[in-house]
């Protein structure tokens, strides 16, 4: 799916489920559908069940698990990269 079809497909406050496909020290990266052409970003600050004794153990969100978020935006740089950006996302917080 290409940016543009997602911006048409989705809309913003749209319930979504996706697989966290990388993570970095700001968020997760989210797959929201197969060969999908564009970043979907859940961000730390948005993870509602995400405390910060949780964040500090990296024990979060594994690679695979999937999240439950809405969508809250479309961005489109000049460098040709777009992304979508979520909120209120749900993650998996293992024991």
């Amino acid at each position: 799916m290409t940016f543009e079809e997602a911006t048409k497909f989705f809309k913003v406050d749209q319930e979504v489920e996706g697989t966290v496909i990388c993570k970095a020290h700001f968020g997760d990266f989210i797959e929201l559908v197969p060969d999908q052409q564009f970043n979907v970003l859940l961000e730390i600050i948005v993870m509602e069940n995400l405390t910060p004794e949780i964040y500090r153990t990296g024990k979060y969100s594994p690679l695979g698990s999937k999240v439950k978020a809405l969508i809250g935006g479309f961005r489109k740089n000049d460098d040709y990269r777009s992304e979508i950006r979520l909120y209120k996302g749900i993650i998996e917080i293992p024991e």
